[in-house]
């Protein structure tokens, strides 16, 4: 198999998104997941310097554009909740790198363990590296970012084999619509189906009507009633 087949085949296998679109299912911005996948220079006191990015990204550039697998939208969404915690770039590199090590995966924030195990590892890269990583994460805060922020980033995750496989984006308003990476390269889609959440608004949109929309795709009226405004707020964001 030549090296563009083993692309085209992990695309299917790992969902697709640029940039846009993750910001959108993440609310982080832009700019921000796009220097933490191309990298990005400062300034020091003896010029400027420059990181390479914080991972490489999952799937192979278009077109020179970078794109995004659904792995890469799963550790955004953790990184920004990091970031949130005032965390530095410079610890979550190396977190990212001894993770890596420790749980022998390539997106360890993607992993069940961290969620279920998150004060043990940091605990085990403490005492291996001799360097607190993340030495913010004490006290008050660290029982919040366990006991609050991790929780409300796993919601809505299906892991399978340890790793997270399905993402319900908000699985409290649109129960029904899920991110599958197998499925329609990643599209947010009805439950049980290959119908995108925008394809069913739109078809709604031409018939005017929740109950033949249901009866031409064999679909409960709730599912589209979700899509719709699922994808009205995604699309906006």
């Amino acid at each position: 198999m030549s090296r563009s087949n083993e692309n085209l085949v992990n695309i299917f296998e790992t969902g697709l998104y640029t940039v846009g679109e993750v910001s959108r299912l993440t609310h982080v911005h832009p700019q921000r997941i796009s220097r933490w996948m191309r990298g990005y220079s400062y300034n020091t006191a003896s010029g400027r310097s420059s990181k390479g990015p914080l991972w490489k990204p999952e799937t192979p550039r278009v077109d020179g554009m970078i794109t995004l697998g659904f792995n890469d939208l799963m550790e955004i969404r953790f990184v920004d909740a990091l970031r949130g915690l005032k965390i530095s770039l410079t610890k979550i590199r190396r977190a990212v790198s001894e993770l890596r090590g420790i749980l022998s995966a390539k997106y360890p924030f993607s992993s069940q363990t961290v969620y279920v195990e998150g004060k043990e590892l940091i605990t085990k890269i403490h005492d291996e590296s001799g360097n607190k990583l993340f030495y913010e994460l004490s006290g008050s805060r660290q029982t919040l970012f366990y006991s609050t922020t991790l929780p409300k980033l796993e919601r809505g995750i299906i892991f399978e084999e340890g790793f997270a496989r399905k993402w319900y984006p908000d699985i409290k308003r649109h129960p029904m619509i899920v991110i599958n990476p197998k499925v329609m390269f990643g599209t947010p889609v009805i439950e049980g189906t290959r119908l995108s959440a925008e394809f069913i608004f739109d078809a709604y949109k031409a018939e005017g009507s929740y109950e033949d929309v249901a009866y031409w795709y064999e679909i409960e009226t709730s599912a589209i009633r979700q899509a719709g405004s699922f994808h009205s707020q995604y699309a906006a964001a």
